[in-house]
């Protein structure tokens, strides 16, 4: 049985059972409910049943119906709702009629609004557009509070306040003369920080001294700074021109905590917005980066002319006999790796698959100061997991079934030397630990043993992944990132150094058997030149291997166009075979990269590192450019 219960504004507080049929309340004596309140209209509501469920329409009153605090015009009545009309308030209940009511304590009264509050702060906590923010912040406090109407008076971009959001108030009642007295109560709260809350407004001086408040018809007013550490970011401002004693000192502390959040999220919202326009502006200048390529194509070729000029008498300090290559982009590995060389920090090399990441590491062991030492590497996806530390960290005789004999592994090998891990990013995460461990305590425990034992050994790794995303989806330790990734050594793909290709044609069959002797025509060159060569100098051995077996086979001298592959004779052969299993988005941002990397190399080249002038150049701001070369891992001064 569903009733209404009177709680204030009538005589003995009776209890008004709901049926089925529609109930009007109002002051009239014709009302199904009949009020003696002066607040309230002739007919001010109606009450119908819909669905199972009762719904209050409010019936064009003079005062308004209210439902928990907040003016309706229609609202579906829930168990606990308190209906208001001018000073009448009634409770609507769906328990039994013959059990008593039961009276809230204060401390009860106070429990159910906090944990209202913690419900509207976690709203508020995921609320990223502003000015839904600033509505629901507003409606929220209104409710919890039981105020009439309220606004938020925040501080804009030029410092000044100014009133964002308002409830409760008329169109144009904010425009009034006599609305200034509640602005200027807002303002004082604002710039002095100092809470105000006043249970009987009309006569309470500090208001008054702001204007008279008979126009008004003020009752009960609260307004609260809303802060962000040290600074004050506005005041909320609340009232109920109805209702005495609404608000009292009590009342400050949770007004005071609901601020707080209320600052909080605001804070939340203006940090993601601003993240939002930065993160448009790039986009912005992204796109202008791209739509410049084209016009940056010639100038780039230009400096890649000026560049082989000026470098192919430069000196690197060692040689890289064992690298071939003399296009710029070897160039500027074989000076790199002159930095890196003497250095015993670790190193990471970086590149695709069979473009001499190896080679690279044996060129930084042989010229360094370790030279006399051993150079040992390893597949790390080659490692069974069950063998990793075995191999790894050795282990003694009798440690597990079949080690038959103790095993120095491989730290222990390279004492004194260089460990060569490639394809580190293949190392599953129980193992990344165990690494990380020995690297930072620069000694190894072998399986089975009680103590462990010292090394002295410097770490090179590589990877053809990206171990920087693998990182972002967890599958990579940051950590051991960190650790090894200390200085990059990025190898070129062989298709930005395909001047290098009739060097690396007569290294590979001069090695090769069937291959001495054999020349390769310039058509067949010409078709090479114009493949991919994702698979890179292994790729390119492979095929060289082939022809010259098979032109070797038919008593030629000569490798010509019909002893290539497929793949490579093919353009569509090369296209495929260039993005195979790839995309199309992962090849346009493959492109892109490569692209934007060249352009902005080269900027900085031209520009001898002054970023600044590069950024004109390129037609970016500072901070896009700054961006692009941390993204790209482009240093400053090129070599």
């Amino acid at each position: 049985m569903s009733e209404l219960v009177a709680l204030e504004g009538m005589t003995g507080l009776p209890r008004f059972a709901l049926r089925d049929e529609d109930l009007v309340m109002g002051r009239s004596p014709s009302c199904d409910i009949s009020l003696t309140d002066r607040n309230a209209s002739s007919k001010h509501c109606r009450l119908a049943q819909e669905r199972g469920a009762y719904v209050v329409y409010d019936l064009d009153s003079q005062n308004g119906t209210w439902v928990n605090g907040k003016r309706v015009k229609r609202r579906k009545l829930r168990e606990g709702d308190i209906l208001a009309i001018g000073k009448t308030k009634l409770l609507f209940s769906e328990s039994d009629p013959t059990e008593p009511i039961p009276i809230d304590s204060p401390q009860d009264v106070e429990l159910r609004r906090l944990r209202k509050l913690v419900a509207w702060v976690r709203r508020l906590s995921t609320e990223r557009d502003g000015r839904r923010l600033l509505g629901l912040m507003l409606d929220s406090v209104i409710e919890l509070s039981g105020a009439e109407r309220g606004f938020l008076y925040l501080r804009g971009d030029d410092g000044k306040f100014r009133i964002r959001v308002a409830k409760g108030f008329g169109r144009d009642e904010l425009d009034r003369p006599d609305f200034k007295v509640t602005r200027m109560l807002a303002d004082e709260v604002a710039r002095t920080g100092r809470a105000l809350v006043s249970s009987s407004a009309e006569d309470d001086p500090r208001i008054l001294v702001h204007g008279e408040t008979g126009a008004l018809n003020l009752r009960s007013v609260a307004s609260v700074p809303i802060r962000a550490g040290e600074r004050i970011l506005g005041a909320l401002y609340l009232d109920n021109r109805f209702e005495r004693g609404l608000f009292r000192d009590r009342d400050l502390p949770f007004l005071l905590s609901f601020a707080d959040h209320a600052a909080v999220a605001l804070e939340n919202t203006r940090l993601h917005e601003e993240a939002a326009r930065a993160h448009k502006e790039v986009e912005e200048l992204n796109a202008a980066l791209k739509g410049r390529v084209q016009e940056q194509e010639q100038v780039l070729q230009e400096a890649q002319v000026l560049y082989a000029r000026a470098t192919q008498d430069a000196k690197t300090k060692y040689s890289y006999e064992m690298i071939v290559g003399k296009s710029p982009a070897m160039r500027e590995l074989f000076f790199l790796l002159d930095r890196v060389t003497d250095s015993p920090v670790p190193v990471y090399v970086s590149g695709e698959s069979g473009s001499g990441k190896e080679l690279c590491a044996r060129a930084i062991h042989f010229n360094g100061p370790r030279k006399d030492g051993p150079f040992v590497a390893e597949n790390c996806a080659a490692i069974p997991e069950s063998l990793f530390e075995s191999e790894l960290f050795g282990h003694v005789r009798g440690s597990f079934t079949g080690a038959t004999a103790d095993r120095i592994g491989l730290f222990r090998l390279a004492d004194k030397g260089t460990l060569f891990l490639d394809e580190i990013g293949e190392l599953p995460m129980p193992l990344q630990a165990k690494l990380l461990r020995v690297l930072q305590e620069k000694q190894v425990r072998p399986v089975g043993a009680r103590e462990p034992v010292a090394i002295d050994v410097r770490i090179v790794t590589a990877s053809n992944r990206d171990l920087a995303e693998r990182v972002r989806r967890g599958v990579f330790r940051e950590d051991l990132y960190h650790r090894i990734h200390v200085i990059e050594i990025p190898v070129p793909p062989l298709r930005r150094r395909l001047d290098d290709l009739p060097l690396l044609i007569d290294h590979i069959l001069g090695n090769f058997e069937h291959g001495q002797g054999l020349a390769v025509t310039p058509a067949a060159v010409d078709l090479m030149s114009r493949y991919p060569w994702p698979g890179n100098v292994r790729e390119l051995e492979n095929e060289l291997m082939r022809a010259a077996t098979l032109a070797s086979g038919l008593g030629g001298e000569t490798i010509g166009p019909e002893a290539l592959s497929e793949a490579v004779r093919s353009a569509d052969g090369a296209l495929s075979a260039q993005y195979r299993g790839r995309t199309l988005k992962d090849a346009v941002k493959e492109a892109t990269r490569e692209v934007e990397r060249e352009l902005v190399t080269d900027a900085l080249r031209m520009e001898d590192g002054n970023k600044s002038a590069a950024a004109r150049r390129l037609g970016v701001s500072r901070p896009t450019l700054d961006a692009k070369m941390e993204s790209l891992k482009i240093p400053r001064y090129p070599a």
